[in-house]
């Protein structure tokens, strides 16, 4: 130092070591501080905090205890290195050897870290007594120390206390009240913590950000809360938000789990790339309601997209070939997972693939993969294969399965209660009076299946055998009723499910009142004509109940989801024949075959929607629309094609013009998505005033041409075919 014979002072190379620690240049810094002819309290402390910053704590340790002076910055750059390295004791034993050490002031950053420490720890004691004595050194008002506080109270278990600190904070910012709120919902204080957020809404002073908004949203996903969850997205709508963010991915989130695959697909798409986060809610949330194809269909997009997947997408993948039966397209997937994505199988992959095999009666791949698998088997994986031993009257492997899940969970009456289904499947009854022996010696006992609707902002509660419900009488005599249709439909009781050994009309008596049966009932009589119903189950749904709902639903028109303990969500969606038809159809774009489904109603398209970032140029763009007007046409639906010829023409559009195509594009979808049998009885409000004289006419012809099309079952007639291609050129 020095050769050209400038000696820096002690100011300088204090700059200097602070601008080498800053710049993560430890080792310089080192070197010029061991050159250095002395030091002040300020060297050590750049070097102990550079040191500690960067997560290198034993060497900011071995200078923290080579120095002669400390002062309050040392300790506290000592402890919040022990706190940001994930070594709370340590931090905690350096402030005790701080108070230890004579009259040295603590300032917020100090109890900021200390408090942290004891949170780390879980500690409630600890983290009392800290608080006491901020109180004594009155520091009991400053907001960052305050906020510390909640938080470390809500993290030991005391959301009381994190509460009262709370409204004694002056200056909450919206990490305070983020903080707070998701500490009632990680607490399972769900209506707490939307109170909370009402009040943070009302208050004038903080507003929420992504973060609050993903936070509340998370927990109507978790509390399947999709009226709340609408609430909050109108309000993002009013106040803007970044359809890149937390927030946007938490909304697809949400919308999925709670069975709303509509609402989750719109805002994915509105996204110009959508995130592997909003990827894998979708991925999930088709698998879980019951349209796995849907589900590995975006799967293949992912892939195509170049976005690479993660491990929970793969959980998702997994799920989607076990309810579709694809089995070995599972395996496939579950091989490919390391061999060709470079990801480890975790616990969940082997779960699901157990489940996967268990299910398609495969027991021989399950005990080669339980052999050989890197983890010991948990108690899912033994139970899904019990469920699937109970599929396929797998009598001794069940018996195996049983036996291993009573050493984990010994206290779990649903093994016992599987066991003695299984046995009374096998008919053996004597089987079967043993184990609800044990069970009553045990004292276990089976949880009752309660199914519960919303309707009118209540929830009604249902349970077998339960006659307390206001409506049970019209209940009762709605299902006898619906029961003879569903007979005379087709539907024959699936008795195997009622295990008791009794004669079988009382069996299909049984059957009747299930609580599923029963909340779907009264949603019915509750609600008007065509009103969906969602119910929820605690407990599985039974295979009589799953067919029962699908008669009930296409007898009334209703669409019906049941959500069960297993978080899948059964819709059921039923039409006749001659209002829903559904054809499978390829599109080819840019050498890629893109699989979707074009659904008739009517002879209304309601094609899907594709994401805008799919087709980036002009050319694409163009071949897209072609696709899109060619698609309809070949269909048949001239009437929606003469409808955007119309209004493209009316405008005077240039089909070169990627901006117009975006815009065309957008109209369409929004026209589509519009456009019902009304629509040609009534003058359209959504064509321009210079098209709209001639929509009438034009409309009835060729919906007039239609019918007669679909009554012939034939094809347009050439002369026909001629005015078609002048509206298809």
């Amino acid at each position: 130092m020095g050769g050209n014979g400038f000696v820096p002072g002690l100011f300088i190379c204090n700059r200097l070591i602070d601008l080498y620690t800053k710049c993560e240049s430890l080792e310089d810094a080192q070197k010029l501080f061991d050159e250095m002819p002395e030091w002040d309290l300020c060297s050590w402390n750049t070097m102990i905090s550079g040191y500690a910053k960067a997560g290198r704590v034993e060497e900011a340790r071995e200078l923290f205890d080579r120095m002669e002076e400390r002062d309050g910055f040392s300790w506290t750059a000592m402890i919040s290195g022990y706190v940001r390295g994930e070594r709370p004791k340590e931090a905690l034993d350096v402030f005790r050897l701080m108070r230890h050490c004579g009259n040295l002031e603590c300032n917020k950053f100090t109890f900021s870290s200390v408090i942290a420490a004891a949170a780390a720890v879980m500690s409630l004691r600890l983290g009392r007594e800290i608080h006491g004595h901020i109180v004594r050194v009155g520091l009991d008002s400053d907001s960052v120390v305050w906020s510390a506080l909640s938080d470390m109270y809500g993290k030991c278990g005391s959301i009381r206390e994190a509460r009262h600190v709370f409204d004694m904070t002056e200056d909450k910012d919206v990490v305070s009240w983020t903080t707070m709120i998701d500490r009632y919902f990680e607490d399972g204080r769900r209506e707490e913590g939307f109170a909370l957020f009402a009040d943070m809404m009302r208050s004038l002073r903080v507003k929420p950000n992504q973060f609050t908004f993903a936070g509340v949203l998370n927990a109507c996903a978790d509390q399947t809360a999709e009226d709340i969850g609408k609430q909050i997205h109108g309000h993002m709508l009013r106040v803007g938000f970044d359809p890149h963010s937390f927030a946007a991915s938490a909304l697809v989130h949400m919308y999925s789990k709670c069975g709303n695959m509509t609402d989750a697909r719109k805002i994915t798409n509105y996204m110009s790339r959508p995130e592997i986060v909003s990827w894998t809610s979708l991925i999930v949330g088709y698998a879980q309601n019951g349209e796995p194809v849907e589900s590995l269909r975006l799967f293949d997009f992912l892939l195509q997209s170049g976005i690479r997947p993660d491990h929970v997408t793969f959980v998702g993948v997994l799920n989607a070939c076990t309810h579709a039966g694809l089995v070995d397209k599972g395996l496939e997937y579950f091989l490919s997972l390391k061999e060709k994505h470079g990801l480890e199988h975790t616990r969940e992959h082997y779960a699901c693939l157990i489940d996967l095999l268990s299910r398609a009666g495969r027991f021989k791949d399950v005990e080669h993969y339980m052999d050989t698998m890197p983890m010991k088997p948990d108690k899912y994986m033994w139970a899904s294969i019990l469920g699937g031993c109970r599929i396929h009257k797998n009598v001794e492997l069940a018996e195996r399965a049983a036996n291993a899940l009573f050493e984990i969970e010994p206290e779990n009456a649903a093994t016992h209660a599987t066991l003695a289904n299984i046995y009374a499947t096998a008919g053996r009854w004597d089987e079967v009076a043993k184990v609800r022996k044990i069970m009553d010696l045990k004292g276990a006992v089976k949880t009752p299946g309660l199914s519960w609707v919303r309707v009118k902002h209540r929830n009604h509660v249902f349970l077998v055998g339960d006659d307390s419900h206001p409506s049970y009488q019209e209940i009762i005599h709605y299902l006898k009723k619906i029961s003879k249709e569903m007979r005379e439909d087709g539907y024959v009781p699936d008795t195997n499910f009622v295990l008791h050994d009794v004669e079988e009309e009382q069996k299909e008596q049984n059957l009747t009142y299930h609580s599923e049966k029963l909340a779907v009932a009264y949603g019915i009589i509750a609600t008007p004509p065509g009103t969906p119903i969602k119910v929820f189950k605690n407990l599985r749904t039974c295979v009589d109940c799953h067919t029962a709902i699908k008669f009930i639903s296409r007898i009334t028109q209703r669409t019906i989801t049941v959500r069960d303990s297993n978080r899948l969500q059964h819709s059921y969606q039923e039409r006749s024949a001659h209002r829903l038809r559904t054809e499978k159809t390829a599109l080819t774009l840019q050498g890629q075959e893109l699989s979707d489904t074009i659904f008739l109603e009517e002879g209304i398209v309601g094609a899907r929607a594709m994401p805008f970032w799919l087709c980036p140029d002009t050319g694409q763009w163009h071949r897209l629309w072609s696709l899109e007007l060619n698609l309809m046409t070949s269909l048949q639906n001239i009437c929606l094609a003469l409808c955007i010829m119309d209004s493209i023409w009316a405008g005077g559009l240039d089909l070169t013009s990627p901006i117009m195509m975006s815009s065309i594009v957008s109209k369409i979808r929004s026209r589509r998505a519009r456009i019902s049998d009304q629509c040609f009885e009534r003058e359209p409000s959504i064509l321009d005033q210079s098209s709209a004289s001639n929509y009438k006419g034009t409309i009835r012809y060729w919906r007039e041409l239609n019918q007669q099309n679909e009554r012939n079952a034939g094809h347009l007639s050439s002369k026909h075919d001629g005015r078609l291609n002048k509206f298809t050129c």
